[in-house]
């Protein structure tokens, strides 16, 4: 599947690996991880995922 996502500042957990099997773009309006973020969030499995941080709308 490509895709773009956008996840806004108020978004306070991301589990493990949502993106998998994504091909695409995700734009984070946080500067950085959220420390409440699971640190695999972004776990893709080999499929090309771009990440913005600091994107706001």
């Amino acid at each position: 599947m490509i895709a773009s996502f956008y996840i806004p500042q108020s978004v306070t957990y991301v589990g493990e690996s949502v993106f998998n099997q994504c091909i695409g773009v995700v734009n984070i309006e946080a500067p950085s991880l959220p420390s409440s973020w699971n640190t695999s969030w972004n776990g893709t499995y080999g499929a090309p995922l771009q990440i913005n941080w600091g994107v706001a709308l």
